[in-house]
């Protein structure tokens, strides 16, 4: 969202993403002084989350003044804000939802009051549809800034990024655990949730990391897997984590693509039911140059059609015809 933003300015059109900090900290909103807004991005995910533990309130009423002041033509928002709707009938600005991962029970709800719905998930749209809901597909983007290749030792034979859910056992049991079992350390797991996974015991598990330092441990790594959870795939989604891989020229093995984006066995290598994952592990473990290749081929796609500037462009687009 903040890439969105830059690169929305880029293009001329004033754009800025506010977060919880600047609505309780009445001194940031300064920065916002030097330009007319037009589009406002709002990123309140994680504010959310440690508001409900705290039991505490977002300050509604700061959004309110906040938007009184710049009188942004639009908002687009990441995340079900049910507060923005009646401020967008009183003020006028234009409501625009981007949906970017597996719809939750206030998903459909909220999405119902907004003006468009901009999505990845390309199964999405035709439910979407069917409660009559405005909404365009995009697919997903990464920052050229952030997520590229570096020139550094492999360090890991094997990582995965992701947070445990107990809902996508299933998937872990028939891919990551059999690697766990096979090679034990050398499989290094990254995410929140795994400490007590007692069937990843014998992995090397690092706990939380910074998205920061996503980037250097796809390229410290020989192989990286993706695993989608049956929702995902149903939905035909292609997540900003398959791309910021690619981006980073690592060699991806995952369970799912979306077949129109990416190329199986070209530029990454997708799983089917009739695969043994650790005989694969192994053969391009020890097949360095097909694995340079492969992964080549899926950089040099993804910097090709999937940069966040390419896909600004093609929001403004969008949001010129509202």
């Amino acid at each position: 969202m903040f890439s969105l933003s830059r690169e929305i300015n880029l293009m001329g059109t004033n754009a800025v993403t506010v977060g919880y900090y600047d609505l309780v900290n009445p001194q940031m909103t300064a920065v916002y002084d030097s330009a007319l807004l037009k589009i406002m991005c709002l990123a309140f995910a994680s504010a959310d989350r440690i508001a409900k533990k705290l039991g505490l309130r977002l300050p509604v009423m700061r959004l309110r003044k906040f938007l009184d002041k710049f009188k942004p033509d639009l908002i687009l928002t990441f995340f079900a804000r049910p507060d923005l709707e009646p401020l967008s009938r009183r003020m006028g600005f234009k409501l625009v939802y981007w949906i970017a991962d597996v719809p939750k029970p206030d998903t459909i709800p909220f999405a119902t009051s907004c003006d468009l719905v901009i999505t990845c998930l390309k199964g999405l749209l035709r439910i979407l549809k069917d409660h009559g809901i405005s909404a365009r597909w995009l697919p997903a983007a990464y920052d050229p800034f952030y997520f590229h290749p570096m020139d550094l030792p492999s360090i890991y034979p094997v990582v995965f990024i992701g947070t445990y859910y107990p809902e996508r056992e299933p998937v872990f049991r028939r891919w990551l655990y059999p690697l766990v079992e096979h090679y034990a350390e050398k499989i290094h797991i990254f995410g929140p949730g795994w400490r007590g996974v007692h069937s990843v015991k014998r992995a090397s598990v690092h706990g939380t990391v910074d998205w920061r330092i996503v980037p250097k441990i796809y390229s410290s790594a020989q192989i990286v897997l993706d695993f989608y959870h049956p929702m995902a795939k149903a939905l035909c989604s292609l997540s900003s984590r398959t791309i910021e891989a690619l981006a980073c020229k690592a060699f991806l093995i995952s369970n799912h693509v979306d077949e129109n984006l990416l190329t199986p066995g070209h530029d990454l290598v997708l799983l089917s039911n009739r695969d043994n994952i650790c005989d694969l592990v192994d053969f391009y473990s020890t097949n360095q140059q097909e694995r340079r290749k492969i992964a080549k081929q899926g950089h040099e796609k993804v910097t090709s059609n999937f940069t966040v500037r390419r896909r600004a462009a093609e929001l403004l687009n969008i949001l010129k015809s509202l």
